[in-house]
């Protein structure tokens, strides 16, 4: 639960003893300024107290009736949402306000409500000498079970009600007197850069291609990510929530999943015990400077313990880019990677939050197919692996080979392969360009072109044609 103990100027119309027993008139209920506390305060289980110095909660009601001397009334409180008082109310914590100096006076005593759980607090009013117009009251009150304010966007309201024996006198609309809104906010976006961005065929897929300008030969921009402070309030109204300062003080980490192998061994600054391959452009300059890179970077992930460098981040509300930066040597693997950024605040009531999202697609510019179940020539059985260019332009056909050990190599199947046309290739024939293997062989074919398929057929010793495609075109 969340408790904020403030100050509440309410103004209260009365009954004036020229008024009609039940008629009423309208006054006016402001509140001049509400403060919008931080929604991460209000986390599952919390028990953190609010408390705002001095009149950071104020709201007014401006009587618009002048009741004479004698009159007697009810002002009864509500506050809404499930809110509670934290603490209990006395007729000291109502004072009337004689704005105008004109001798106004009143007795108040307190009658209902006003309890530690109570959600309402009523008080009998009996005048003295006459109220005027503009006369205030004023009540001093505290605020629990304010955990509504967990969801940004929420409020807490107030209500004012005004009663004699007949029944309403006047009655204000609801006026919000407390609201939340995300203290820091974090996003996760894909790169979005006009152009085209791809994996390579022809550098065997070990580099990227394509017009954006995000991308050249070693380098890709996979996406960004942005940390970014609101107008939000710490739980006293005063400071303003900023991510690593004052209470709002968190571990934040950001992870990004996917096939980093041709990064592990990029040395960017001539220091191996780096994670140079994955970097975050904390400069903004679209290059790599020195403690950009992760903190932890294996073949499948990239950790950056962002805690040193949060605060910045989020006072400046940048986008800064996650960038991958490949050997040139290593295969690029067909991907998309995502990416989880945490904010675990050190409160443990406060709530930890995260944004998931996916980065850039790393495709092929082209076609690839496998084939598997290769024997080599010296068997008997014979392989035959048929490629037909279904599409109605030309390009080169390269081929990567590997054995039951492992990768054998990577060589041009045809330089250029015109549309429509079909090529056959033996064992033989691939043992010209990859060498002999042992067993049983695959082979992954890209093409420079926008369809292609590919059999592979073997005849066994008695004549018998087998297709061993994954699937028949």
């Amino acid at each position: 639960m969340k408790k904020f103990f403030s100050y509440l100027v309410v103004a209260a119309v009365a009954i004036s003893v020229g008024l009609l027993p039940g008629s009423s008139k309208a006054g006016d209920f402001t509140a001049p300024l509400v403060p919008t506390f931080a929604n991460e305060i209000f986390g599952t289980g919390s028990a953190a107290t609010i408390v705002p110095s001095g009149e950071i909660l104020s709201a007014v009601y401006r009587m618009a009736a002048a009741p004479g001397d004698g009159a007697a009334f009810m002002i009864e409180f509500t506050l809404n949402q499930g809110a509670t008082w934290g603490t209990a109310l006395t007729e000291l914590n109502l004072v009337f306000n004689d704005v105008d100096t004109s001798g106004s006076s009143v007795t108040i005593s307190r009658s209902l409500g006003c309890g530690v759980d109570d959600s309402t607090a009523k008080f009998r009013v009996d005048v003295t000498i006459a109220i005027t117009t503009g006369d205030t009251f004023t009540l001093t009150y505290g605020i629990d079970d304010a955990d509504p304010l967990a969801t940004a966007g929420a409020a807490i309201n107030l209500a004012i009600t005004l009663r004699d024996g007949l029944g309403d006198v006047d009655s204000a609309e609801n006026v919000d007197i407390v609201n939340s809104a995300d203290g820091t906010t974090e996003t996760l976006a894909a790169s979005v850069e006009p152009g085209t961005c791809y994996i390579d065929v022809a550098t065997a897929n070990t580099n990227f291609g394509g017009t954006s300008t995000d991308v050249d030969s070693a380098e890709v921009i996979l996406g960004s990510i942005t940390l970014a402070n609101g107008t939000a309030v710490e739980d006293h109204g005063l400071t303003p929530w900023a991510l690593n300062a004052g209470d709002a003080l968190a571990t934040v980490i950001l992870t990004v999943t996917g096939d980093f192998s041709a990064s592990l061994g990029v040395d960017m600054d001539g220091d191996a015990a780096t994670a140079d391959g994955l970097y975050l452009d904390l400069f903004t300059n679209r290059a790599y400077d020195a403690g950009e890179e992760a903190t932890t970077l294996t073949a499948t992930t990239a950790i950056w313990d962002l805690g040193p460098v949060a605060t910045a981040i989020a006072a400046s509300g940048a986008t800064i880019n996650v960038h991958m930066v490949v050997d040139g040597i290593t295969e690029i693997m067909e991907q998309t990677p995502s990416a989880t950024l945490t904010v675990d605040w050190t409160d443990v009531t406060y709530a930890d939050e995260s944004a998931i999202g996916d980065f850039r697609e790393l495709a092929k510019n082209g076609t690839t197919r496998n084939v598997y179940n290769i024997p080599g020539s010296a068997g008997s059985d014979q392989a035959y692996i048929r490629i037909y260019n279904t599409s109605s332009v030309a390009g080169t056909v390269r081929g990567t080979l590997y054995d039951e050990t492992g990768l054998l190599g990577t060589a041009v199947l045809v330089s250029d392969m015109p549309a429509g046309t079909t090529q056959v290739f033996s064992a033989a024939n691939l043992e010209t360009l990859f060498g002999t293997w042992d067993g049983r062989a695959r082979m992954m074919v890209d093409a420079e072109i926008p369809s292609m398929e590919v059999m592979a057929l073997i005849r066994n010793a008695t004549g018998t044609l087998t297709n061993m495609s994954p699937m028949a075109p």
